[in-house]
């Protein structure tokens, strides 16, 4: 398989100069660790140089779709940084080059550089974090999902929908998140492009450390292809997200009836409540 091995390095020379240039000056050191053979790593160094150059804005373009991805993240990143600079280092960064050699998701990669440069102080703004690790679960959820929705009317055993995700949050990020979504709705341009070159002012509204916002993450459906799939941020009570952190594999129903009880519900009750989410499709049958 160093074959594979061989096209990720080519991949990862592709976006980051200064690692190519690293490769063309040591192949043995730079690519340490790495299965591939003298031969293989002399393939790398033929070519004129210059052929790793010829489309420097490979990162550029490969950054916008990430914006459609992390778009409230990104758009608070960039205004406290003052530029997009430090997005376009995450093509330089130990998580990217890691994510390309280990056939990782790019997209979730992204949002966990978010998440560490706010955390090494590289971003000010402290709400990056908690934004990039909400839209890092919304971009899970969007991988995680089938094609087809799961089926909600039958089988002796229940879970929760794979179109939903539970989440954890400081308190206001979701209030925070749509109202950066808004912002950037309100220029009418290309997401991307607003995120990056919009002047609109972003919320200023500070986040409740202090407090634990509990989420649940919900995928719309519509006719169209998945990626016209649209994902919603609904803000639920702590006894409820228990409830159906507990329901995240399948049980029967009884024993789902049993833990809502748990949680305070009247046993009288709890059978009907358990009937209500499996007709709004949040339970679905397992398996």
């Amino acid at each position: 398989m160093s074959h594979v091995v061989l096209q990720r390095v080519m991949v990862r020379m592709l976006y980051d100069p200064v690692f190519t240039r690293a490769v063309l000056a040591g192949p043995e050191a730079a690519l340490a660790g790495l299965d591939l053979s003298d031969e293989e790593r002399d393939w790398l160094r033929r070519p004129d140089s210059r052929a790793w150059r010829v489309d420097p804005e490979r990162p550029v373009r490969s950054l916008n779709i990430l914006l459609q991805q992390y778009p409230a993240a990104g758009a608070l990143a960039v205004r406290s940084t003052g530029s997009a600079e430090m997005l376009l280092r995450f093509f330089r960064s130990a998580a990217f080059h890691a994510c390309v050699q280990d056939r990782g998701s790019m997209a979730t990669a992204f949002g966990e550089y978010l998440v560490a440069r706010t955390a090494a102080g590289e971003v000010p703004d402290p709400r990056v974090a908690e934004v990039a690790r909400l839209e890092r679960a919304l971009v899970r959820l969007h991988r995680d999902a089938g094609f087809d929705p799961a089926p909600v009317s039958t089988g002796a055993a229940w879970r929760l929908s794979p179109d939903k995700a539970l989440h954890t949050a400081a308190g206001g990020t979701a209030d925070l998140h749509e109202a950066v979504h808004q912002a950037l709705a309100g220029s009418r341009g290309d997401l991307a492009r607003a995120v990056l070159e919009s002047p609109a002012p972003l919320p200023g509204d500070a986040l409740d450390g202090d407090r634990t916002e509990y989420l649940l993450l919900e995928l719309a459906r519509d006719d169209g292809p998945r990626v016209r799939f649209a994902a919603g941020v609904t803000e639920i009570t702590e006894g409820l997200h228990a409830f159906l952190g507990f329901a995240s594999v399948g049980r029967e129903f009884d024993a789902l009836a049993a833990g809502i009880e748990r949680l305070g519900a009247d046993p009288a009750e709890a059978p009907e409540v358990i009937r209500g989410l499996i007709e709004d499709g949040t339970l679905v049958a397992a398996g």
